[in-house]
C-alpha cells in the first residue's frame, strides 16, 4: 500500500495505513496506561476504593469484612446452640421414657394384684 513516487523519492501511505497506524499506536499507548496503573504501589491513592480500581483488584471495605465475620461467627454459634438444644432434648425424652416404663411397670403390678386378689 505504499507507493513510491520516482519523481520526488518519496514513499507515499493510502489512508488505510495511516488507519493501521493510529491503532497500532491507540493500542501501544493503552498498554503503557494499563502497565503504568498496574505499577502503583498499594495505598497510592487516599481513597481505597479508587486505589483498588486504580489497581484493577476487587475492592473489600473492612467494615464488610467485619460483618460478614460477625455474620459467620453468629452462624456457626447458632449452629452450636441448636446442637446442644437437641442433645438436652434427648436426654430430656430419654428420661422421660425411663419413667413412663417405671409407671408403667407399677400400674402392671397393681393390676395383677387387684386381679389375683378378686379371684
Amino acid at each position: 500500500s505504499e507507493c513510491i513516487n520516482a519523481e520526488y523519492g518519496v514513499i507515499m501511505t493510502t489512508p488505510e495505513d495511516e488507519l493501521v497506524e493510529e491503532e497500532n499506536n491507540d493500542t501501544t499507548e493503552n498498554n503503557t496506561k494499563e502497565n503504568n496503573v498496574s505499577s502503583l504501589p498499594d495505598g497510592f491513592f487516599d481513597d481505597a476504593r479508587e486505589d483498588a480500581k486504580a489497581r484493577k483488584v476487587e475492592y473489600k471495605d473492612p467494615q464488610e469484612l467485619e460483618w460478614e465475620k460477625f455474620q459467620n461467627e453468629m452462624e456457626q454459634e447458632d449452629l452450636r446452640y441448636n446442637s446442644i438444644l437437641e442433645e438436652d432434648d434427648q436426654k430430656l425424652r430419654e428420661g422421660r421414657d425411663i419413667d413412663i416404663g417405671i409407671e408403667q411397670k407399677l400400674w402392671d403390678y397393681r393390676v395383677e394384684s387387684i386381679s389375683s386378689s378378686v379371684q
